[in-house]
């Protein structure tokens, strides 16, 4: 075994965890928010990242690689993402450029909370598919968000990674958004005739 495996292997505090992300790339990174979901403290896990001392840039960067990977997985095994936002914060490299349109295929009761994902697109037809299938409850529906987000918003912009899977994901803080419109309404069927994904999702509706 390689020293990064055995080190992975001997995972046992919250400590070792902070310590394994701050101190490896997105691999290691990757590997143990996964197995902290998979233990059932990923909450913990991101309270502790939220208030280390800002990693160098270069560590924020490897940390956002690792996001793009597993953002879905992260946020589906939390009760609360508010924990999840203050680390993202503290852990993403930021964004310095113009305000962006933005759009973000959303799930109806995440709009009515309030409670919008950190994930959104500058690509209006990304954003459909995930409201008509990846994020459409077969319960309520999906929606199509739209919104300006300044810079103090935008914790990181398309990473090379993003955008070579056509997505051009820029995570962002809801909690600094401004206006968010809700401009397309996918129904219930929609998810349904799509079935096939729906299991993972379900309880999100």
């Amino acid at each position: 075994m390689t020293d990064v495996a055995v080190r992975l292997a001997c995972l046992e505090t919250l400590g070792d965890f902070v310590s394994a992300i701050l101190s490896g790339g997105r691999n290691e990174m990757s590997f143990c928010i996964r197995e902290a979901g998979r233990r059932g403290f990923a909450v913990d896990l991101f309270e502790r990242l939220a208030t280390v001392p800002r990693p160098p840039i270069a560590k924020r960067v490897e940390f956002h690689s690792a996001w793009i990977v597993e953002g879905f997985r992260i946020r589906r095994n939390m009760a609360t993402d508010e924990p999840l936002l203050d680390a993202l914060v503290n852990m993403l490299p930021g964004y310095t450029g113009p305000a962006v349109e933005l759009f973000r295929g959303e799930q109806v009761i995440n709009r009515a909370a309030r409670t919008y994902g950190p994930s959104w697109t500058a690509e209006r037809r990304v954003a459909q598919m995930y409201g008509a299938d990846i994020n459409c409850c077969p319960v309520l529906g999906g929606l199509l968000l739209r919104t300006v987000a300044s810079a103090i918003a935008i914790l990181a912009a398309p990473n090379n990674h993003s955008r070579f899977l056509g997505e051009y994901e820029y995570v962002v803080d809801r909690r600094k958004l401004s206006e968010i419109q809700m401009i397309e309404k996918y129904p219930p069927d929609a998810a349904r005739k799509r079935g096939s994904n729906r299991a993972a999702y379900a309880f999100h509706c």
